[in-house]
């Protein structure tokens, strides 16, 4: 948690949530939880993983660990640099940018929606949403 919010910026808002300030939020996986969940909630299905409007990125591969949820246009920091997973499920054709740590974009996606269970995160130190 720690980590998150000093790289972040972000406010701790439960014991697994921090508040990107409107722009998102970060979920952290509970322990024995391969996905992330709200503290005491039901697990949601797979097709809610990253519902509309959303770009979602997970820690691990298979959309699993630790979710940054990006609402918002805005430069997101992406703390992570093992394979992990991303869902563009925002409006029709709109495309993010994966930014290495100069902020130069070195990748895109083709546009909502579209996905990857397995990304490298190692190269990726922002993600543009739009």
């Amino acid at each position: 948690m720690d980590s998150y919010l000093s790289e972040t910026g972000g406010t701790q808002v439960s014991v697994n949530k921090i508040s990107l300030g409107g722009r998102g939020e970060i979920l952290l996986a509970l322990p024995r939880d391969a996905t992330v969940r709200t503290a005491n909630a039901l697990r949601k299905p797979a097709s809610e993983l990253c519902p509309g409007n959303t770009m979602c990125a997970w820690k691990n591969s298979w959309y699993t660990g630790d979710k940054i949820s990006m609402w918002a246009c805005y430069n997101y920091c992406i703390p992570w640099l093992e394979n992990g997973s991303w869902i563009n499920n925002q409006s029709t054709g709109t495309v993010a940018n994966f930014l290495d740590d100069y902020g130069v974009s070195k990748w895109h996606d083709d546009g909502a929606f579209s996905h990857d269970p397995d990304a490298p995160w190692y190269w990726v130190h922002w993600v543009k949403n739009c």
